[in-house]
C-alpha cells in the first residue's frame, strides 16, 4: 500500500472514529484538561511514516485547526494567532500511548483581542525522546473559563528544534480578493522560509458554506526546495487538480518539514481569501 493510500485509509478510519465519539458527547463543553478517548485508533507507526515522507496534514479553519503532525517530548511549539475576543487557546495532542496532552496558551490569564502574537510553549517531556505521530486539535475560548468557543485567525504553527524559534514560514500572501478564470485572471501567492527545509508543499483549499472542514482542491511540492531566506512567488489559475473551475472562497497554506527522520515542521496560512468566479 502506498503512503497516499495509507493516508486515505487513516483519514477514513479517523472520520469513523470521530462520528462514533460525537454521538456520545455531552451537550455541554468538556471541562478543560479532559480528553475524549478515540473509538478507532490509527496505525500510529504507519501514520508516522506518512508524516515524515509527506509532511503534516493540517486543516486551518476559522474555529480552529485539526490534523496529524510529528511530535517529540520537549519540542518547542509556536502558534501565530489573533483572537476576535479576549481569551485563550486550548491545544490537545493525542498520541499512541497514554492520555491526550493538553496545553493552555497563554498558561495564565487571557490574550487581548485584535493583537496578533506568537506564543512558544514546550511539549511535555513525557512524550519521550523519539519522534512519534500525534493528532493535534487547537481551539480558542472566550474569557478565562473555557466554556464559550470563539472564532480566531490562525496564521501558523510549528514544532521542533530545527523548525521553531518563532515562525519559520513567513510573509505568506494570497491575492487579489477575486479572480475570473475565463478572463485568464490568476491568483498570486508567495512566502518566505527562514530554514532550509527538506520539503515544502503549497496547497489551496475551498471553504464550505457551512463553515466546516475546508476542501483541499489543489497542491504541489515546491521544486527546487527553497533554501533559507528565499522568497517564493507563483500563481494559481483558479482550477482544481482535475482542471475544473473551483468556484467560491479559497485559502492558501504552506507546509514545510525536515525528513525523512527528524520530523520538525512549520505550517502557515494566508490571512486573506481569494474568491474564484467562472
Amino acid at each position: 500500500m502506498s503512503l497516499r493510500q495509507c493516508r486515505a485509509v487513516l483519514l477514513i478510519l479517523s472520520g469513523v472514529g470521530l462520528l462514533l465519539v460525537c454521538s456520545q458527547l455531552p451537550a455541554t463543553p468538556m471541562p478543560l484538561g479532559k480528553s475524549r478517548a478515540k473509538v478507532v485508533e490509527p496505525d500510529w507507526k504507519q501514520l508516522l511514516a506518512v508524516l515524515l515522507a509527506e509532511g503534516p496534514d493540517l486543516a486551518f479553519r476559522r474555529d480552529g485547526v485539526d490534523g496529524d503532525v510529528a511530535v517529540r517530548g520537549g519540542w518547542p511549539l509556536v502558534v501565530d494567532y489573533e483572537l476576535e475576543k479576549p481569551g485563550f487557546l486550548f491545544l490537545t495532542i493525542a498520541v499512541e500511548k497514554g492520555e491526550a496532552r493538553s496545553y493552555r496558551i497563554p498558561p495564565d490569564g487571557t490574550t487581548p483581542a485584535g493583537s496578533r502574537r506568537q506564543e512558544v510553549i514546550h511539549l511535555s517531556n513525557d512524550l519521550g525522546d523519539a519522534v512519534q505521530a500525534g493528532n493535534l486539535s487547537l481551539r480558542a475560548y472566550e474569557g478565562t473559563g473555557g466554556n464559550q468557543p470563539v472564532p480566531f485567525q490562525l496564521y501558523g504553527l510549528g514544532a521542533g528544534n530545527r523548525a521553531v524559534g518563532s515562525m519559520t514560514v513567513v510573509d505568506v500572501v494570497f491575492s487579489p480578493a477575486e479572480i475570473a478564470v475565463k478572463q485568464d485572471q490568476k491568483a498570486e501567492y508567495g512566502f518566505k522560509v527562514l530554514r532550509s527545509f527538506s520539503q515544502v508543499r503549497v496547497q489551496i483549499s475551498r471553504l464550505t458554506e457551512t463553515g466546516g472542514m475546508p476542501q483541499k482542491i489543489w497542491e504541489k511540492r515546491v521544486k527546487p526546495t527553497p533554501n533559507q531566506d528565499v522568497k517564493v512567488h507563483d500563481s494559481w489559475d483558479g482550477r482544481d487538480l482535475k482542471g475544473k473551475i473551483s468556484k467560491g472562497l479559497h485559502t492558501f497554506q504552506v507546509t514545510a518539514w525536515f525528513g525523512p527522520f527528524e520530523g520538525d515542521w512549520n505550517a502557515a496560512a494566508s490571512g486573506t481569501l481569494v474568491s474564484v468566479h467562472p
